[in-house]
């Protein structure tokens, strides 16, 4: 029950085309992934590849060269490889419930690759660039934005 309901069967027969290769992976450099890499908590459980954050600083500090290659080709071709995509689910109870008996007493959580939720990291940080230079984005958004804050969206609502 608990799969069916956290995880809904995929539909295999979806075409995937992939998009016109673009220049995205261009703009990764070093500092980007490094970022990204560096801000992940290393307790965080790996995926089903057993890559962990951890693992991955380590190989950084070898050979960081190849980490960046690898996400700059992930997002020039636009596909994750398959193990990226696989996660392993871990069902806990929701603290200080009474209902055990029933689903909504239990949360599960997915387990993704490390290395995945790099690539990750520096895609959702170029979209973020891209839409402030475009200004893309209302006056009026705070969250996820560099420069702005909670404090700052007080003092407009109380001004």
């Amino acid at each position: 029950m608990l799969r069916g309901e956290s995880f809904p069967p995929n539909d295999d027969n979806q075409h995937y085309e992939p998009p016109p290769a673009g220049s995205a992976h261009t703009c990764v450099t070093e500092q980007a992934v490094e970022r990204a890499l560096f801000s992940q908590s290393v307790k965080k459980a790996p995926g089903l590849d057993k890559l962990s954050f951890g693992a991955i600083r380590l190989l950084w500090k070898w050979d960081k060269e190849r980490i960046v290659r690898l996400t700059k080709a992930a997002i020039r071709t636009g596909r994750h490889p398959a193990v990226w995509k696989r996660a392993s689910a871990v069902v806990i109870r929701k603290p200080g419930k009474d209902y055990y008996t029933q689903l909504k007493g239990y949360r599960s959580i997915s387990l993704l690759s490390c290395m995945g939720k790099v690539v990750e990291k520096v895609v959702a940080e170029q979209l973020s660039e891209e839409a402030e230079r475009r200004g893309l984005l209302s006056d009026g958004q705070f969250g996820s934005r560099n420069g702005r804050s909670a404090i700052d969206a007080a003092a407009i609502m109380v001004g």
